[in-house]
């Protein structure tokens, strides 16, 4: 069972599926880390990158879901605010605002990844417009993902077994 919490690259991997079927973009457009400039200079592009999170203590007692669609009670360590921003890049300005309506329009209000409930909360949008018909316009969605990091009883009973008084 595991009762971990996620890695940033299982929420941007999600958010790329679920951007890559709303607007029906390839792949190969919508960035999940660093590309070189030349990639940024030609729209259209969608990259899907964190912010730092903050961490709130929680220990509190809440529900887990197993594959099996049973729950058990584990111990909740910490609750985690993870900021994401989609910055989107496009020649035409309609077509923009269209991608854009589209991804609020498919964002779930939370889904499952690796057994854990994670939320999304859409923040805020700017558009960058610019004056030339060229020139590229963009949008940012801010949004925050919710998830929670759950004691491990397996890894809480190896440390306590540890004598921390000896050399490790």
């Amino acid at each position: 069972m595991w009762v971990g919490g996620f890695i940033i690259a299982d929420i941007q991997d999600a958010l790329k599926v679920i951007i890559g079927i709303a607007t029906e973009l390839p792949n190969s457009i919508i960035y999940t880390e660093e590309q070189d400039t030349n990639s940024y200079n030609t729209p259209p592009w969608i990259s899907i990158m964190p912010e730092t999170s903050s961490i709130t203590q929680a220990w509190y007692k809440d529900n887990y879901y197993q594959q099996d669609n049973t729950s058990i009670i584990v111990t909740k360590k910490y609750d985690i605010l993870q900021p994401i921003i989609i910055h989107l890049e496009f020649v035409d300005k309609q077509e923009l605002s269209d991608i854009v309506d589209k991804i609020l329009i498919a964002l779930p209000k939370r889904i499952v990844l690796r057994e854990g409930v994670v939320d999304i909360e859409p923040q805020q949008i700017e558009f960058f417009l610019t004056k030339g018909e060229l020139d590229p316009h963009g949008a940012v969605i801010s949004i925050n993902i919710l998830y929670a990091i759950r004691e491990n009883k397996e890894i809480k009973d190896k440390i306590h077994q540890v004598n921390f008084e000896t050399k490790i």
